[in-house]
């Protein structure tokens, strides 16, 4: 984002300009925004390389274009320009409960260096004197690429394998593991985000087949247990889950898919091994699906998430199992 100097610079120099350029390219950028989003996630429900990728570099380029058409402006103009409408447009996306806060800032860095781009190439289009079909046929592109991305999702799988040595017998491990005891351990900055966190667990019967029901910030997870070793392993895999977040929005709905489905916990293992010496390790192995691209952006986020989740669960039973009045 442009700090209050860079504002101000920027705005001076469009003082200087054409304003007519200037909103007419701020305005596409924030127009070709809201398409995408609609056409994209509303009406094909796909997060891939065009709404993510292909997106930014199109505002970018459509902007950067139509405000130097006419009379070239420096770099740092046509940045803070393309930066202005990509906000605008963000802004738009919340104030028509297209998308919450939270989805756009870890969207923001990637789209934010893409937009810049784009208006490099938009602003040396202009330069060049080229006629103003680039802009027309990048944005008559941007239907097919969500199209593409909806035939061909991505299905990333990810494992999550973390461990924590307890002071305790595995016996006091288990009766943590299956304890219905709420998690104690305070939310980490995932939960503070929006993110969906584990709140408790409930198990209604013993062994295998047992229905086990998982607690989170955002609903409950609906689970099966597959695997029941007392004081050794529960297995469980999960059939019915909450939505992965709550967006932060002033309205009590927002219209985005991709808090449903694109991100899912499919079998989790909680398993204890004996160490001696009353001591014991708890491992908690889970695998997921990520299904929104580039993989290679969105899966450390996601990991990230997972991993500051399991760790918190961790902490917790560590810290029951070797309570002496916790259980």
């Amino acid at each position: 984002m442009t700090d209050r100097r860079t504002i101000r610079e920027t705005l001076s120099e469009i003082s200087r300009t054409s304003i007519f350029q200037v909103i007419a390219g701020t305005l596409a950028g924030v127009g070709i925004i809201l398409l995408a989003v609609l056409i994209s996630a509303l009406a094909f429900r796909a997060y891939g390389w065009g709404l993510f990728v292909f997106t930014p570099l199109v505002v970018g380029f459509t902007t950067g274009y139509l405000v130097n058409r006419n009379e070239l402006q420096t770099t740092k103009t046509t940045n803070g320009l393309v930066l202005l409408a990509a906000a605008l447009g963000c802004l738009g996306l919340i104030m028509f409960a297209l998308e919450g806060l939270i989805c756009l800032i870890l969207a923001s860095p990637l789209a934010a260096l893409l937009a810049i781009g784009g208006g490099a190439l938009g602003r040396r289009a202009a330069r060049l004197g080229k006629e103003p079909t680039g802009p027309l046929y990048c944005v008559a592109l941007l239907p097919l690429m969500f199209a593409a991305d909806a035939i061909s999702p991505p299905d990333a799988v990810m494992l999550t394998d973390e461990s924590i040595v307890i002071n305790a017998p595995t016996s006091r491990v288990w009766q943590a593991v299956t304890s219905d005891d709420p998690i104690r351990e305070p939310p980490t900055l995932v939960g503070r985000l929006g993110l969906a966190y584990p709140e408790r667990g409930h198990l209604e019967g013993n062994g295998v087949g047992a229905v086990r029901r998982g607690y989170f910030s955002t609903g409950v997870a609906q689970e099966k247990v597959t695997d029941w070793e007392r004081d050794r392993v529960l297995g469980f895999v999960v059939l019915h889950q909450p939505p992965s977040m709550s967006e932060m929005s002033p309205y009590r709905h927002v219209n985005a898919p991709h808090v449903n489905g694109y991100f899912e916990t499919g079998e989790t293992r909680f398993e204890i091994e004996a160490l001696g010496g009353s001591k014991s390790r708890l491992t908690i192995r889970a695998a997921h699906r990520l299904q929104i691209d580039p993989i290679v952006y969105w899966e450390p986020i996601a990991r990230w998430a997972t991993s500051s989740n399991t760790r918190r669960v961790l902490r917790d039973l560590k810290a029951k199992a070797e309570s002496r009045t916790a259980l």
